[in-house]
């Protein structure tokens, strides 16, 4: 073998050798690279769960404080607010965690119980507005405790939840109530006056009553009788006023 071609074997030797070494160095550069990116995702799949763990734990306790105060408290706007904090956390939970469907029970419950608690907290609040109004003492109470009924009745009309239907046979019943106690409080007066033979102002009072029947439509039969009521009463003060006095020639 001449010594040419022996210089260029060992030069291919060489650069096999060398070629070895770079392999076995990429090899080992890939495998630390791919042991990185493993640990990189173990990483973020141990993040990812303890985010989710946090997220689920937390809402889970909101869900439970919130049932307690959906349930108990004594604010209706709180028991609104915290049903609607139960569903917009079981709703974002399950969005998220699609595999937890330990939210979907609350979350039912809470969406078929939103209709019922919305008529309830309507029904309750006219119930003691109106409670109010009848222990009253005073007409003015009275009116007052009956009008702040019919604002929140008139509120539930634009409420997606309440029930139309019966917010305005409510609505009638308050307004029929304010009816006829503004009804008694003017005929008192003219009883009163009626009683003591005072027939003008007896008269005065009567006649209020019937402008005051006319002005009012309740939509109810009784408001025809209490006008031929009162408009009988009032042709009786006439024929009192017009009626001569004891002694006194005709």
């Amino acid at each position: 073998m001449g010594s040419t071609a022996f210089l260029i074997l060992c030069g291919c030797i060489y650069l096999l050798y060398k070629y070895r070494q770079f392999s076995e160095a990429e090899k080992a550069r890939r495998a630390e690279e791919a042991e990185l990116a493993e640990l990189e995702r173990q990483r973020e799949a141990e993040a990812a769960k303890l985010t989710e763990s946090m997220e689920v734990s937390r809402a889970a306790e909101i869900i439970n404080e919130s049932s307690d105060l959906v349930d108990f408290s004594s604010n209706p706007a709180t028991r609104l607010g915290r049903l609607e904090l139960i569903i917009s956390r079981a709703q974002y939970i399950l969005s998220k965690y699609p595999h937890r469907t330990e939210f979907r029970d609350p979350l039912e419950k809470a969406l078929a119980y939103r209709v019922p608690l919305h008529n309830k907290i309507i029904e309750d609040s006219v119930q003691k507005c109106m409670d109010k109004a009848r222990a009253a003492r005073t007409i003015t109470g009275k009116m007052n405790s009956a009008a702040k009924a019919l604002e929140i009745l008139r509120e539930a009309l634009d409420n997606e939840y309440a029930d139309k239907v019966k917010v305005k046979k409510s609505a009638r019943t308050v307004r029929f109530f304010m009816y006829q106690e503004e009804l008694k409080n003017i005929t008192t007066k003219a009883e009163k006056f009626e009683f003591k033979a005072n027939y003008k102002k007896a008269l005065d009072a009567y006649q209020d009553a019937l402008f005051f029947l006319k002005q009012e439509d309740i939509g109810e039969p009784q408001q025809a009788d209490d006008i031929q009521r009162i408009e009988k009463k009032i042709e009786e003060m006439r024929e009192r006023i017009n009626a001569p006095k004891v002694g006194e020639k005709k």
